[in-house]
């Protein structure tokens, strides 16, 4: 039986060594291309004020199951590009104490939100409300494929989430 010692100091090791060999590599890595033009992590930061309230509405795409239990800090924002934003930015900028809200509904079209919209919008009084992504996920399909960002024709995978969510950072940016 291995104990929980020697476990940590044998996967430290292996850690290490396959790091190593990963750095000593002497085949250079060509930088990956870019297919969607939206930048990656040396993004310029949005300027927020303190305790800004950011809202994302939308349907099953911003929705991805979040938690409607505000108090479970760890649900609360879903699966979707929500929770990518809300990550990045609450780590680059802790300092501006961001109040984020996913209000986004599976199954819902324009007129749901419509109805919706005083309560899940206007009542939050939110600093921004976004969710402008179409011409983003065309040139990247143009670029690839759009199976490379979407799995059924509507639904991102995770890189296309990332690909929402780097989006909304850049354009965040350059407006604030």
């Amino acid at each position: 039986m291995i104990d929980r010692r020697t476990f940590l100091k044998s996967s430290a090791i292996a850690t290490g060594a396959a790091t190593f060999c990963s750095c000593t590599s002497t085949k250079a890595r060509e930088p990956a291309a870019n297919p969607s033009g939206v930048g990656g992590y040396n993004y310029r930061l949005p300027k927020f004020k303190k305790g800004s309230r950011l809202l994302f509405q939308g349907d099953s795409i911003t929705d991805m199951k979040w938690g409607r239990n505000q108090k479970d800090r760890n649900h609360y924002l879903g699966h979707s590009y929500v929770y990518l934003i809300a990550a990045r930015l609450g780590l680059d900028m802790p300092e501006a104490q961001l109040d984020i809200y996913n209000r986004g509904m599976s199954g819902h079209k324009i007129g749901d939100l419509c109805g919706r919209w005083q309560k899940d919008a206007i009542d939050m009084n939110p600093d921004s409300v976004d969710v402008k992504t179409q011409e983003v996920f065309d040139a990247a399909a143009k670029a690839v494929s759009p199976e490379q960002w979407i799995w059924d024709g509507v639904h991102p995978l995770p890189q296309g989430h990332e690909l929402i969510a780097r989006n909304w950072i850049q354009e965040v940016s350059a407006r604030w």
